[in-house]
């Protein structure tokens, strides 16, 4: 708290206007918001963290949806497994969406790296060789027309991501049959199964 009212004092004395300034305080409470967000993403780290250390495999669910108010809000849900087999579901946080930039945050805070790298290997692996590309186009010209296109896997855009997860998963079963055909990344194939 103390280390937040330093920086709130340095961006205020960095305007070099007075206090009333209406784009001075601008900044504080986009850098007020940001801090609240970082905080809530912590905190949300550390409760899943939390709750799968007894756990043999966990998944977690983002669900946007509106109030009746018609305020956005992002619901966030873990289901867990344990080593007896037993399922336990807890909601984690249901949280108010103010702008698009959560995305962005909860991207830099949340790494999903153990299911983002697997991924975009296998898309990569695929579109980044042409020959592997239209034989892939080929063989699931059906499944690719009804889905779409896999999109090559893009490391700075967020919403990228999203767009490239979401065409993997619809594909995902004829990219694992094509690698597994061609005896390729065996390990990330195991790993997108599930």
């Amino acid at each position: 708290m103390v280390l937040t009212s330093y920086e709130i004092a340095f961006l205020l004395a960095k305007c070099g206007k007075p206090y009333s300034d209406g784009k001075s305080l601008k900044k504080v409470s986009i850098f007020l918001q940001k801090m609240q967000m970082i905080q809530k993403f912590l905190h949300i780290s550390k409760q899943i963290s939390c709750s799968t250390t007894n756990s043999k495999y966990f998944s977690l669910a983002l669900d946007e949806s509106c109030d009746i108010t018609d305020n956005p809000k992002l619901s966030i849900f873990i289901r867990s497994v344990n080593s007896k087999f037993e399922v336990t579901e807890k909601l984690l946080g249901l949280e108010v969406l103010e702008t698009s930039t959560k995305e962005a945050l909860c991207a830099k805070i949340l790494k999903f790296d153990y299911v983002l790298k697997p991924v975009s290997r296998c898309i990569n692996k695929i579109k980044a060789r042409p020959l592997n590309h239209r034989l892939f186009r080929t063989l699931f010209e059906d499944a690719i027309n009804e889905s779409g296109e896999l999109l090559l896997f893009c490391e700075v855009r967020w919403l990228a991501k999203g767009k490239a997860l979401e065409r993997f998963f619809s594909l995902k079963d004829e990219v694992i049959e094509f690698l597994e055909k061609n005896n390729e990344l065996p390990d990330e194939c195991e790993l997108v199964k599930y």
